[in-house]
């Protein structure tokens, strides 16, 4: 039996996704680029833990590369290697990492290993969470309003696809606004059916769930780079 997830998404590279993508790519140049970048940059996760690993990367390079290729791009050992020197989470991963450590791996490995792509830029997060679903979803349209080649934003939610049940971290890298009023998440893990449209309402339900490792909701994370 299906659950309310797998009903309400719509999978990535079938004529409906495709339709929903068209849409809000030919609306926003804006939008079509933030798309592209993340698209570009996109890799799986190495493991069944480290999704907010992936995103991290993923995010890391589309701020600071955009569509274009760089040698000095971010890897998922490198932020690994982020993690054991500043002891934010055990290097097993085994209960993948919380809302507030993937916050600080992003700073941390931005600190270590952006300047040397972007001089004196840097990188702000904001953790948006503990607040009701209502609220959070008004307070997530209005972040997904501002999507931007410098903004960029990544939800950790409750995924409940098949056997794959449980929190993860993924990076926004559409929105439609239309009637429709999907987010297209880059779901980081193939396995698990790969990127896929989800309505705003109900991606906000899903951030909204307690998060048991951390003794607090899910939410989501707002990735500015600053010069």
């Amino acid at each position: 039996m299906s659950t309310e997830y797998e009903s309400l998404m719509v999978r990535g590279r079938t004529a409906h996704s495709d339709a929903l993508l068209s849409e809000c790519l030919s609306i926003s140049p804006i939008l079509a680029e933030v798309y592209d970048s993340v698209s570009f940059h996109f890799i799986e996760q190495f493991n069944g833990g480290a999704c907010a690993i992936a995103s991290a990367v993923i995010v890391l390079n589309a701020l600071l590369f955009g569509r274009n290729k760089y040698d000095l791009s971010f890897t998922q050992p490198e932020l690994m290697s982020v993690l054991e020197v500043n002891t934010i989470a055990p290097m097993n991963l085994r209960h993948g990492l919380t809302l507030d450590q993937c916050a600080m791996l992003l700073e941390k490995a931005f600190e270590r290993y952006g300047g040397r792509a972007k001089g004196d830029s840097f990188v702000a997060v904001r953790i948006v969470r503990n607040l009701d679903a209502e609220v959070l979803e008004k307070t997530f349209r209005s972040d997904l309003e501002n999507l931007c080649p410098t903004q960029y934003i990544i939800v950790n939610y409750l995924r409940e696809i098949g056997a794959f049940r449980g929190g993860h971290f993924s990076p926004v890298s559409a929105v439609s606004l239309s009637s429709k009023e999907s987010v297209y998440i880059a779901d980081t893990s193939a396995r698990a059916g790969g990127p896929h449209w989800l309505p705003i309402p109900f991606v906000a339900r899903m951030m909204a769930t307690l998060d048991s490792q951390a003794r607090a909701t899910r939410g989501y994370l707002v990735v500015t780079l600053l010069r």
